[in-house]
C-alpha cells in the first residue's frame, strides 16, 4: 500500500533572495521546489496546501529560521504574512497534479517580504500534509472521488533544509558606492573604468577595507 509520505519526497533546489542590499528593507525570497516520485506507479495529487499550490507562498507552507554561528536552527522563526482561503468543493481536475513513476515536477514559489540581516545564515523549510494522493493517473480520478476524496491517501511531508546567506556587503551597496564621484578619492580612480570593471576590483582587501570602514583616511593604505 502506497505511502504519501515516503513515496513522495520534497527537495528545496535554491533559495535566492530578491533584493540584495537588505539595508534598504524587507526582501523576498524565491525558493524552487521539486516533488519527487519514487513509487513504481504514477500519482496523483491534490495539491491544496503543498509547495505545488499556487498560493503556497502565502500558506504558511514554507518556514524560515535564522541560524547561529554554527549553522544550527537557532530556534527563531521568522513571522511571515499568511492568509487562509476558502477553497470551493469539491475539488475540480485543475486542482490536481499527476507526478509520473521515477517523476518530478517542479515549482517556483515567492514568500513574503522578510526583514533579513546582513552577516546572516537562514533556513528555509516546506512542511505540511498531503490531503490527497491518489495511485494512477489523473484520468482515473473521477469527479465522484473528488466529491468524498475516494480510495485517497493522506499523509504528511518534510523537505530538506535549504540555506540563504546574507553577506555583509551587496553588490547593490557597492554598485551604488561607485557611482557616486563625491563619496571619496578611491572613487575617482575607478571612474574611468565599466561598473563590471569596478566591481571586480573590490576583491582587493585593501579596498574592502574602505568600505566595512568608510572612515578610514585613504592615506594609511595608499
Amino acid at each position: 500500500m502506497m505511502d504519501p509520505s515516503t513515496a513522495l519526497q520534497v527537495k528545496i533546489t535554491s533559495a535566492v533572495p530578491q533584493n540584495t542590499d537588505v539595508q534598504q528593507g524587507p526582501t523576498t525570497i524565491k525558493v524552487n521546489v521539486s516533488v519527487y516520485n519514487s513509487a513504481d506507479i504514477p500519482l496523483t495529487l491534490l495539491r491544496w496546501g503543498t509547495p505545488l499550490d499556487p498560493a503556497s507562498g502565502v500558506l504558511g507552507v514554507f518556514e524560515v529560521r535564522s541560524l547561529n554561528n554554527n549553522g544550527n536552527d537557532d530556534g527563531q522563526v521568522l513571522q511571515m504574512d499568511t492568509i487562509k482561503l476558502s477553497r470551493k468543493l469539491p475539488p475540480t481536475v485543475e486542482d490536481l497534479v499527476e507526478i509520473p513513476a521515477g517523476g518530478a515536477v517542479e515549482a517556483a514559489v515567492t514568500l513574503p517580504p522578510l526583514q533579513l540581516h546582513a552577516g546572516r545564515e537562514y533556513s528555509v523549510v516546506t512542511r505540511g500534509r498531503w490531503q490527497a494522493v491518489w495511485e494512477g493517473r489523473m484520468s482515473d480520478v473521477t469527479p465522484e472521488k473528488l466529491e468524498t476524496l475516494a480510495d485517497a491517501k493522506a499523509g504528511g511531508f518534510v523537505s530538506d533544509r535549504a540555506v540563504v546567506k546574507i553577506n555583509s556587503m551587496t553588490k547593490a551597496f557597492c554598485e551604488n558606492y561607485l557611482r557616486d564621484p563625491q563619496r571619496s578619492r578611491l572613487t575617482k580612480r575607478f571612474r574611468l573604468y565599466p561598473l563590471e570593471e569596478r566591481l571586480s576590483k573590490i576583491d582587493d582587501p585593501k579596498i574592502l577595507l574602505i568600505f566595512i570602514h568608510p572612515i578610514i583616511p585613504l592615506r594609511r593604505l595608499y
